[in-house]
């Protein structure tokens, strides 16, 4: 009974600054939302924790910048944060942000993608967002093929930007054969219109715009790192170390 008395007692030491520091963060991101709706209205906070830098938070503003803000709100720096730990420079930001984007990413299914993978199983992948009107994302498309022998997955994501592209993706992600639908597309042909609405294309675009996207194509390798523009298939293999 005593030792179980004392294990009880060691549980409960433990536990209460755990606690203690859960109900202090949770009165951080009060006043720091709070804050932000005060004088930022038309922005919001899509999460809140505490930064590698002691006593100041890493709060993500959706389709926004991640700041570095005061326990109070009182103060924020938007910009990335660097260190230089282990005699190297290194984005700080910019990992949180991959990590963040890899996430993303796998939350879809890939039935709910247009996907291209290599016969002979994939190495890397690499996530595209892509329009049918698009120029270099037709450019791109072309060497699909390339990348899957090279053992590279093709994971294509809806980002219509341009007039009537919207039912054209909709129609390709809706058809008995997307990825024939989405080839023919980029080849300059047309599809019956297919308006299902058993697909996601809303939701890959809105990921596209918190990604910071306002151009196609954009690719995101699968460490997170976001590629803006055309990418040639010798340059994107190195780039995933193939």
């Amino acid at each position: 009974m005593k030792n179980l008395f004392r294990s009880v007692v060691l549980v409960g030491a433990v536990l209460a600054p755990l606690v203690a520091i859960a109900a202090d963060i949770a009165a951080v991101e009060q006043q720091i939302k709070a804050k932000f709706a005060q004088v930022m209205p038309g922005f919001d906070v899509q999460s809140i924790e505490p930064s590698v830098i002691e006593g100041l938070y890493s709060v993500q503003m959706v389709n926004g910048p991640l700041l570095l803000v005061t326990p109070d709100a009182e103060y924020f720096i938007s910009g990335d944060l660097f260190t230089t730990r282990q005699g190297k420079l290194e984005n700080v930001s910019e990992v949180k942000r991959k990590g963040g984007r890899v996430s993303k990413i796998e939350a879809f299914d890939k039935d709910e993608l247009i996907v291209f993978t290599p016969e002979q199983g994939a190495k890397r992948w690499v996530a595209v967002f892509t329009d049918a009107k698009c120029g270099y994302c037709r450019k791109f498309h072309n060497d699909v093929p390339e990348l899957n022998k090279m053992g590279i997955e093709v994971r294509y994501f809806s980002f219509p930007i341009f007039d009537g592209s919207r039912e054209m993706m909709v129609s390709a992600l809706c058809a008995d054969d997307p990825k024939q639908a989405l080839t023919t597309l980029k080849n300059g042909g047309s599809l019956p219109s297919n308006q299902c609405k058993e697909q996601t294309i809303d939701a890959q675009y809105a990921l596209a715009r918190e990604f910071g996207l306002s151009g196609t194509p954009g690719i995101v390798l699968d460490d997170g790192t976001l590629l803006k523009g055309y990418v040639e298939p010798a340059q994107l293999a190195s780039q995933l170390g193939l």
